[in-house]
């Protein structure tokens, strides 16, 4: 796992998926630079 991102999103429930979901199809430079992070195990 990389150290570094350009976004980084906490919380993977519907409202992390959605805003990650939703600046990688407006911003497609973004590819590979965003990170969710949840410490649930189950979604």
């Amino acid at each position: 796992m990389r150290e570094n991102y350009k976004v980084v999103i906490i919380g993977g429930g519907t409202g992390g998926i959605t805003t990650a979901a939703r600046l990688l199809r407006g911003m497609k430079a973004l590819a590979g630079d965003v990170a969710i992070i949840d410490p649930a195990e189950k979604h």
